[in-house]
């Protein structure tokens, strides 16, 4: 063997050895770990409920095509929609308040649902000569529905307290049949003929009394 292959083989085992020292004195680094698939994304959460009053709005709304198309506050019966209305009016979601409020509103199918619930409120009971003067400023499809409610009262004030509303607002055929059957079947001829009501009708307007005629 030549004298010079000695010293490099030498040197080269010397780099060999110090090259490992050094490898093993670093720091292993760590392999990063795969990234999990993705998790499904949760769902959006479900709409809330409507509450009772946007539940009653809804309905109105659809019943709109059904007031402009019946002709008798009778044909309500068997509207599925108004019986919705009138269920809901009746329960514990509103009070007489809001009742009186939407007799008195713009939507026909509220006021009258309102009107017939008023009597299937326990805390009307009793009291429904109160609600005589409610049927001021309310159609007659309204008026329909309350005027039985009122017919609860034994009191004969009560059936004279709505002849003296009985103006001419009840004009239309079915309004003036509306009101005289009431009268017909609850007006008391003897509290009506007693001088102090005959007093109090002779102070209504001389149009008035015409018209009661």
């Amino acid at each position: 063997m030549d004298w010079w292959v000695v010293p490099l083989v030498f040197a080269a085992v010397l780099l060999g050895h110090r090259l490992g020292r050094v490898a093993r004195s670093q720091p292993s680094v760590p392999r990063p770990r795969p990234t999990p698939p993705s998790a499904t994304p949760a769902a959006p959460p479900a709409p809330a409920a409507p509450s009772p009053r946007e539940r009653l709005l809804r309905l109105s709304a659809e019943l709109r095509d059904v007031f402009a198309a019946v002709a008798h506050p009778n044909d309500l019966a068997t509207v599925d929609g108004y019986r919705a209305c009138v269920d809901a009016l009746a329960g514990p979601d509103f009070t007489p308040g809001d009742l009186f409020g939407y007799l008195v509103g713009d939507s026909p199918a509220l006021s009258c649902a309102a009107a017939e619930a008023l009597g299937l409120r326990d805390e009307l009971r009793g009291r429904e000569a109160e609600l005589v003067k409610r049927l001021d400023g309310i159609s007659v499809y309204a008026r329909h529905f309350l005027l039985p409610t009122i017919a609860r009262s034994s009191d004969p004030a009560t059936s004279f307290a709505v002849l003296l509303l009985g103006d001419n607002s009840w004009g239309s055929a079915m309004g003036m049949d509306l009101l005289r059957g009431y009268l017909c079947l609850h007006l008391d001829a003897d509290y009506a003929a007693a001088p102090a009501q005959r007093e109090r009708l002779a102070q209504c307007a001389e149009g008035h009394r015409e018209w009661m005629k």
